[in-house]
């Protein structure tokens, strides 16, 4: 059931986990490449599934390129541009390949041709980490000096002068982005016409395709009992009690919202 409920989400491309100030963590499950893998059916995806443990554990929840790529990379497709703000890297911590990470670029790009076929020059670097990475350094902040537009996100290292034969290799066991909100250049980073002020309020969305949708976003989170989710202007709120508050009395009374409850068996 869990891996369905997975699969409905990623399939759904949902937007936003939580708002974090000034920016917005995006969702995980989106569509990712590397240049090789080490291991026969290692997919990209893992660096971008949730899993922070930092355990490479035979190639089932980190990535690893085979050793062999001139210009070792990782990709990310966020499905439609945004305004990119910056990524944390959770690092390997079971060994000493920690130190692989290093000569590390952040690029972004809005060239569909960067996903067909990886090229440096197609992506805007706006962040190069030449680091020693340690455990006390994870996870490791890639920050824009400011945000970049952009749908596609790269990792890619240069190999120049890391002279250890180790350093041909490129693993890491999870990435998470960062967009930057409110911004009107930014597809679906509208604010909520209600903010979180309510205790019992959980998360306030945006730009969700259906009721459906709003509820599935509660099935992820063990807090959440019930949404309310407008039809006109497809904004989701996820509550974590049974009492709606008053200030969204007006909202509920709406001929286009709807109350769910989430069923819990």
């Amino acid at each position: 059931m869990e891996k369905s409920i997975l699969l409905l989400f990623t399939l759904l491309n949902l937007l936003f986990v939580r708002l974090d100030g000034r920016s917005v963590l995006m969702p995980k499950f989106l569509p990712a490449k590397i240049s090789s893998q080490h291991t026969s059916g290692q997919s990209a995806e893992l660096a971008y599934n949730g899993n922070t443990d930092g355990h490479y554990v035979d190639a089932a929840q980190c990535v690893l390129n085979s050793g062999s790529d001139t210009v070792p990379w990782w990709m990310l497709d966020l499905l439609q541009s945004y305004r990119i703000a910056g990524v944390n890297v959770w690092n390997r911590l079971d060994s000493t390949d920690e130190v692989r990470f290093t000569q590390i670029s952040l690029g972004i790009s809005s060239d569909a041709a960067a996903w067909s076929s990886f090229n440096e020059n197609l992506f805007k670097r706006c962040f190069y980490f030449t680091g020693a990475p340690t455990d006390a350094t994870n996870p490791i902040s890639l920050t824009c000096p400011s945000p970049v537009v952009g749908r596609y996100l790269a990792l890619y290292k240069n190999r120049t002068g890391l002279t250890a034969s180790t350093q041909a290799y490129f693993n890491f066991c999870e990435v998470d982005v960062y967009v930057a909100v409110p911004d009107n250049e930014v597809a679906n980073a509208i604010q909520p016409s209600y903010s979180m002020t309510s205790i019992s309020l959980i998360a306030a969305l945006t730009q969700m395709r259906s009721d459906i949708e709003c509820l599935l976003r509660c099935s992820q989170l063990t807090n959440c009992l019930f949404v309310l989710f407008r039809t006109a202007t497809l904004e989701c709120w996820l509550f974590q009690s049974s009492i709606i508050p008053s200030s969204f009395a007006a909202v509920a009374g709406n001929a286009d919202a709807k109350l769910l409850a989430l069923y819990n068996n």
